[in-house]
């Protein structure tokens, strides 16, 4: 079984969290492989008190054996978001992009656009 943490905004309806599970479930089945996929949601109730803060809960998440990060949405991400995936590449762990069309792509970086606009100011940068 691979396990992959779904990277969605705190903000994220819980409708939209399902969907996101159920597209990942089915690309997964597609391919022959059974995933259990852990919120971001989920993992902060579970966790995140035990952790003690939010560098110690992302720590966490890069480094309990999730075989990828995926993050859905439009490709830009708030400030957390950006911790995750920055810590997940730092580990080489796998982080991929869930677009809004249903297709994983592969992340291989993530750019500043706006520090300021701590809910999307930063930008998921595939392949070339």
């Amino acid at each position: 079984m691979m396990r992959l943490f779904l990277a969605n905004a705190k903000a994220t309806p819980e409708i939209d969290v399902a969907r996101y599970t159920n597209q990942l479930t089915a690309l997964a089945q597609r391919d022959g492989l059974v995933v259990e996929v852990t919120t971001a949601r989920d993992h902060w109730e579970a966790r995140y008190r035990a952790a003690g803060s939010i560098g110690s809960w992302i720590y966490e998440i890069v480094n309990s054996g999730f075989a990828a990060v995926v993050v859905p949405g439009d490709g830009c991400v708030g400030r957390i978001t950006a911790k995750i995936v920055t810590g997940a590449l730092a580990r080489r762990l796998r982080v991929l992009w869930l677009a809004p069309w249903g297709e994983l792509q592969p992340v291989q970086e993530i750019r500043i656009v706006d520090t300021e606009r701590w809910r999307d100011g930063w930008q998921l940068v595939g392949r070339a």
